[in-house]
């Protein structure tokens, strides 16, 4: 018995030590079951799907799975959508590689998904608010449609560019940056799903629609990284990405003032510390350009070799890692209600505000300051406690683990309740035109 409970407790500090939460943001794990293939020798990510690429390949006949790169991937003819002097519409083939460089939308969709339809209105009018000032962004559609008439059709409404309709290339792109082609919500997004690129086809975000929704006037273009975030419906979906630190506060406007001034310094701190990994991760792609796995949407693997190297394997050896390769997002809370809802679930409902929470989802872990006051040294003291392992990581509530999965969830619930009401529309008004000669919808007029 006591060597079970040993066994138990040794677990149970894996799984809260930020080394086993640093390994699954290093091998993009998202959900349970996963299969991630890697390259052993170099350390970096083949594959993030494994999954889905066995279920397709049972026999392993292209295994290891080496997908192409983005500039593979990007080259060749793109589609637009031209207007005639008589006004009908023509669709005109440019060549993607006499296209300038610029920050770009990959918008994963299909005509005969409900969701993707109202989603392309949204952004249609986004796209137009965005040129109209002049912000230099470009969206390439990737269709899912299920034949060469319904994309037509359906690129025939888009002021935006395309890639040819070709299955296998947008499988391959959806493969890339972890799109599932269905609607589908175990992987990291299904559709419609939207992404931002940076110039070199680097991954900016997977949420671009709320990044869009929340900026339709692009005053924060190219939409990377920021020091602070407020917490909202827009932003709840990035705490799933990375650990986050959280200052609850009631959200008045004197709280928030109060929030961005004792966060200011950490989150500048912190927001340095990300810009010096991407600068080491660029180098380190420069170094590796044959290595196909460094290069791909799936992003870089720079904390994979630390979270995997045997001289630093014991749980107390998180100490000798370097403060970047932990990153931090930091967010406050204003008057949104969502923030306590978020509360509720984290079994803090009747706590005493202001409150520090550091969430990390990936492991489903939390830690709350315990300090009765808060100032810029108390946070960055938890900072630093909590890049040195110091911290004691406790269980998320159950309830709480159900928010994370908030967004996916009641996007699912819309999506279905949508599909399903259209359906039984269109019966009822079959039903009706053949038995009374009426259309369903003429009785409420």
């Amino acid at each position: 018995n006591n060597e079970e409970q040993n066994e138990l407790t040794t677990l149970d500090a894996v799984f809260a030590s930020s080394r086993y939460s640093r390994l699954l943001r290093a091998l993009h794990y998202c959900s349970t079951p996963s299969l991630i293939v890697l390259d052993a020798s170099s350390r970096q990510i083949i594959t993030d799907d494994g999954r889905r690429l066995l279920q397709d390949d049972p026999n392993g006949l292209n295994f290891p799975w080496c997908n192409a790169t983005a500039e593979e991937l990007f080259q060749g003819a793109v589609l637009r959508n031209c207007k005639e002097v008589d006004g009908t519409k023509k669709i005109v083939v440019e060549n993607f590689q006499n296209l300038k460089p610029t920050v770009k939308g990959l918008y994963f969709g299909a005509n005969w998904c409900p969701p993707c339809r109202s989603f392309s209105q949204q952004l249609i009018s986004c796209y137009g608010s965005l040129k109209n000032i002049g912000i230099p962004f470009e969206i390439f559609f990737c269709s899912s449609d299920r034949s060469q008439e319904s994309f037509e059709h359906h690129f025939s409404t888009m002021p935006w560019l395309a890639f040819p309709y070709d299955p296998q290339k947008t499988t391959q792109l959806a493969r890339l940056y972890g799109v599932n082609g269905k609607i589908n919500y175990h992987k990291h997004s299904g559709i419609p799903a939207f992404l931002l690129l940076n110039e070199e086809n680097r991954l900016i975000t997977r949420h671009g629609r709320n990044v869009l929704l929340n900026d339709p006037c692009g005053s924060l273009f190219p939409w990377g990284p920021l020091p602070l975030y407020e917490l909202n419906e827009n932003t709840l979906c990035q705490l799933r990405d990375e650990p986050s630190l959280v200052l609850f506060t009631e959200g008045s406007p004197d709280d928030v003032s109060f929030s961005m001034e004792v966060l200011r310094t950490t989150a500048e701190s912190l927001f340095r510390e990300r810009q010096e990994s991407v600068k080491r991760s660029s180098l380190k792609e420069i170094d590796s350009t044959d290595n196909n796995a460094n290069t791909n949407g799936n992003g870089d693997s720079n904390n994979l070799a630390y979270s995997t190297n045997s001289v630093n394997s014991s749980i107390s050896s998180d100490t000798s890692m370097p403060s970047w390769a932990d990153p931090l997002q930091i967010f406050y809370t204003g008057e949104d209600p969502l923030c306590d809802f978020i509360l509720e679930g984290l079994g803090l409902g009747n706590a005493e505000l202001p409150l520090i929470v550091i969430l990390d989802a990936t492991v489903s872990r939390m830690c709350i300051c315990e300090k009765p006051d808060v100032s810029s040294e108390i946070v960055a003291e938890f900072v630093a406690d909590y890049k040195n392992g110091k911290l004691n990581m406790v269980p998320l509530p159950t309830t709480c683990q159900v928010i994370f999965r908030l967004t996916f969830l009641t996007k699912k619930i819309f999506h279905h309740f949508c599909f399903f009401f259209f359906f039984f529309f269109f019966e009822m008004n079959v039903f009706m035109l053949q038995n009374t000669g009426t259309y369903w919808y003429s009785w409420f007029y």
